[in-house]
């Protein structure tokens, strides 16, 4: 029981860490965590990297969101007054129109945390950069915060939970 604590302990760590440092990867301390302790230990200590990888991942969007990144949110500003005043049928860069359509997705009620589950669960879109642009857009950070937990939870768990068996059962 004394392990899983402290498995638990690193992991809200590390998941705080990897949320803030893209090359951290917490999915290889799910793995680890599975492949040492047994299946009731996996599910706690992927609970503990869940719950730690919502604080740092809340610790972005806030930063964001406050202004600690005065440039970024200065960039999304000039980024919202250059397609308000672009011509509707010019030609547009790849990464502009995946940016536009993020922020646009972002700033729904319900099709928001849709996508932070989906960047947390499967990784795509990056949740790094997810994060990154709810911080700039209307989200309120209740739903990210729940929807960062359950997709950031599954995904830990799909990778612990078959380490757990094949080790220890």
């Amino acid at each position: 029981m004394r392990e899983i604590l402290i498995a638990c302990l690193i992991a809200v760590g590390t998941g705080w860490a990897s949320a803030v440092i893209p090359v951290i990867n917490a999915e290889a301390l799910a793995l680890a965590g599975g492949a040492v302790t047994s299946v009731h230990g996996a599910i706690f200590v992927t609970l503990a990297l869940a719950i730690g990888t919502v604080f740092g991942k809340c610790t972005l969007f806030l930063g964001v969101r406050t202004g600690k990144n005065a440039v970024a949110r200065k960039r999304a500003m000039e980024a919202e007054e250059e397609i308000e005043h672009r011509d509707k049928d010019a030609p547009r860069g790849r990464w502009a129109k995946l940016r536009d359509l993020l922020m646009e997705n972002l700033d729904h009620p319900w099709r928001g945390p849709l996508v932070v589950f989906i960047g947390g669960s499967v990784g795509i879109p990056p949740l790094f950069i997810t994060a990154s642009v709810a911080g700039l857009s209307q989200m309120r950070i209740v739903p990210f915060a729940i929807a960062v937990f359950t997709g950031r939870w599954i995904r830990f768990l799909v990778i612990a939970i078959p380490a757990a068996l094949a080790f220890h059962h």
